[in-house]
């Protein structure tokens, strides 16, 4: 399959050549449908897209299924992976913790806050 885009400058004997230079690296019994599009975009260019099957290469890597979880392991999911792991932190001076605040009176707790600050 051979996509040809170009701009309005784009000839048809281009077009022709462009397909005929893929024709002859492709293997003699392939099957080769190839159309061409203008794009108003480009101009005194050309852009030739090839999507082939059926290609001889090197033996490809065998995957394998991800292993399973065991029922075990899965278990203990609702606990944070840092207490799984054993890993917990002692010092939290670093972060930055803040009270929630109360909202005022007559303010809507239930607007977003980019909401509130539109309405002011």
């Amino acid at each position: 399959l051979i996509n040809i885009t170009g701009g309005r400058d784009l000839t048809l004997h281009e077009v022709s050549e462009a397909s005929e230079l893929i024709q002859q690296e492709a293997h003699e019994d392939a099957n080769i449908i190839f159309g061409a599009v203008v794009d108003e975009g480009l101009q005194e260019e050309m852009r030739v897209t090839v999507i082939a099957t059926g290609l001889q290469a090197e033996e490809a890597e065998i995957r394998r299924p991800a292993p399973v979880l065991a029922e075990e392991e899965m278990r203990d999911m609702d606990v944070p992976a840092f207490m799984r792991r054993g890993k917990v932190l002692d010092d939290f001076s670093g972060f930055c913790f803040r009270p929630r605040r109360e909202p005022h009176r007559g303010e809507r707790s239930d607007l977003p806050t980019f909401m509130k600050k539109q309405a002011d």
